[in-house]
Formats: C-alpha cells, sequence, structure tokens
C-alpha cells in the first residue's frame, strides 16, 4: 500500500467518524439530553427536547398516569395529583427522584380539578352542621388532616392519613367551590384572575394575580386554566426570588396555538412586575407537533432533599417530571 492510498483511507475514516459523531450528538439534541443554549450542560432524561435554562435538570418522577392536572402535597411528602376520575397519591421512599408507590385514595369522581390537603385547619363555619363531626367538641379546628377535593360543582371532604395513604368519610360539604380551601394550589380561572389568594400568605401571588400581564391575560381568556406555582425560597437561584411560575397546557386557538410552556414572571424586591420569560419550552414543536401539556404545578416545600424540586404534571403523555437546580447560586439559606 503506498503512501497515497495510505492518507486517501485515513481520510475516508476522518469523515466517517465526524459523520458518526454529528448523528450522535444530534440524536442526544433530538432526544432533549443536551441543551446548547448556554454554557452549561442540561441534564434532560425526559426523551422530550424541551428548552431549559443552564443549571437546571428535569426527569421523569412519575409515568402511566391518566391526564394528571392539579397537584398537592400530605403531611407525610407525598404527592397527591388529580388522574381522570381519580385522586392518587405517590410515594418515593428512598427519595432518589422516582417513584415507588402509587396508591387510588378516592375513586369514582365525575370530574376532580382542584386537591388540597389541610391540617388543623379551620373549616368555615358555614360548613360545620350538626352532624359534622369537627363541629363535635373541637370548635372550628379539625383534628385530623382533611382531604378537599373540587369534583365538578361538588366540593368534597375525606377524612385523611399520610402515613396510611387513606381517605374516608366522605361528605359533600358544598355544592359550589371554595377558593379559600385551595389557596396554596392557586389556579388561575378563565377571566384572567387568580383564585383563592391572600396577601398575608402569599404576598407575591397576590401582587400577580391582581394586575396579571397582558400576555397572561390573553392566555387565561382562552380558557387554559394554568397552573401557578411560587419559586421556593430556597434552593434556587437568587435572581429567581418573588418570581412566579404558570404552566401553560397550550391551545391550538383558531390556527394561532398559545401555551404549551411554562412561563416565568418576574419580580423585583418591592414586588414590582419586571417582566417575564420562558422557563420550559418546547412542549409543541415547530413544526407544529404536541409532545406535551404542562398542566399543574407543584413545589415541594419541605424540607430535605427536595427543598429546590418543582413537580410538573404532564396531562398528554401521562407523567410528572421533577425540576431540580444543581448550579452554584443559590439563595441563602
Amino acid at each position: 500500500m503506498n503512501t497515497s492510498t495510505s492518507y486517501s483511507i485515513l481520510r475516508v475514516l476522518v469523515i466517517i467518524a465526524g459523520v458518526l459523531s454529528l448523528v450522535f450528538f444530534w440524536d442526544l439534541e433530538i432526544k432533549g439530553r443536551l441543551s446548547f443554549g448556554g454554557n452549561k450542560t442540561v441534564n434532560n432524561t425526559t426523551g422530550l427536547a424541551l428548552k431549559i435554562p443552564a443549571g437546571f435538570g428535569i426527569s421523569i418522577f412519575a409515568k402511566g398516569l391518566d391526564a394528571p392536572g392539579a397537584m398537592t402535597l400530605d403531611d407525610k411528602g407525598n404527592i397527591l395529583v388529580v388522574s381522570k376520575g381519580k385522586i392518587i397519591a405517590l410515594r418515593d421512599n428512598n427519595k432518589d427522584g422516582i417513584l415507588d408507590k402509587k396508591v387510588v385514595v378516592v375513586d369514582n369522581l365525575d370530574n376532580p380539578e382542584k386537591v388540597a390537603i389541610r391540617c388543623n385547619y379551620e373549616l368555615p363555619s358555614q360548613y360545620l352542621g350538626e352532624t359534622t363531626p369537627e363541629s363535635v367538641g373541637l370548635g372550628l379546628k379539625t383534628s385530623l388532616c382533611k382531604l378537599y377535593v373540587q369534583d365538578q360543582n361538588e366540593l368534597l371532604a375525606y377524612d385523611y392519613s399520610g402515613q396510611k395513604i387513606l381517605a374516608i368519610n366522605r361528605r359533600i360539604l358544598s355544592e359550589s367551590s371554595d377558593d379559600a380551601l385551595f389557596v396554596n394550589e392557586a389556579f388561575a380561572n378563565e377571566a384572567g384572575s387568580c383564585s383563592g389568594v391572600a396577601e398575608s400568605s402569599e404576598p407575591t401571588l397576590a401582587v400577580f394575580c391582581a394586575e396579571p400581564s397582558a400576555t397572561y391575560q390573553s392566555i387565561a381568556k382562552e380558557k387554559l386554566f394554568p397552573g401557578i406555582a411560587v419559586v421556593p425560597a430556597y434552593g434556587w437561584p437568587q435572581a429567581y426570588s418573588n418570581n412566579i411560575l404558570v404552566a401553560y397546557a397550550g391551545e391550538e386557538n383558531k390556527g394561532k396555538p398559545v401555551g404549551y410552556k411554562i412561563v416565568r414572571y418576574k419580580f423585583d424586591e418591592d414586588m414590582k412586575y419586571v417582566g417575564e420569560e420562558d422557563f420550559i419550552s418546547g412542549f409543541r414543536t415547530r413544526s407544529g407537533r404536541v409532545i406535551g401539556r404542562p398542566t399543574g404545578l407543584l413545589t415541594y416545600t419541605t424540607s430535605g432533599r427536595y427543598i429546590s424540586d418543582l413537580f410538573i404534571s404532564d396531562s398528554y403523555n401521562g407523567n410528572i417530571y421533577r425540576v431540580s437546580y444543581r448550579g452554584t447560586t443559590l439563595t441563602a439559606y
């Protein structure tokens, strides 16, 4: 073999190696495992080509759910999620960020929309009748945790044990909603305002709901019922302090699609609105293919490993995603 032939073979091998490298990295990008939008690698193991900020990671916490929506936490750290006709509890026993146990807590519901857990909660007096257990010898304070569910036009209550993951003693409290029960699971209604937000308990959310931005109002009027979450006080970058995250599930809107993303609304230290930007996008591709619908948001506010985690329900894929910040510029503890 002469020198010319050797060089020709070498060039061919180099070209083949280059092509294979491009295919490899293209495959990773398509599957959403790398982000080329910043100087940090984004850890995305969902298999979806989502765009998320540098320093954050996103993974699948739970899958195989039927159109998951609103979420809440019980007193033992289990996530309760609204599914089609059900309320399901999700438990991560070893705290590795992957679901270990799934329990149907409530079944045979018509159309559950909201869910909340309240322990030692002062139930509004209008719900305390002669037959209501909480009204006997306990004043207005409940002795056990209560599970509240907005099921279509009925407001339901159950005695609930997070330890046993058990809901019993179903009662119909009202044939209408009481937004105060769901203040920590605030949702935007179709008029573009927020439900059950008290300024004393959620000042940032109260400001946001009182004066939503033009973008928020226009999307909310399309009846997308976005989920809202306040960025956790700890474990996120300092720049995210006093910020609001809103999940817009998505709507085709007569050929002008809106939503299919999670938007970050920014407020300064004086609670003044200073702007907004996409936090996670890509649930609808540029070609118009829907690959996900972010429906509900939940921040894990208890102490421990998940102090900085955000959970996102995806009604399209039946998944719940876990988003964590693993960068270096954290808010102070």
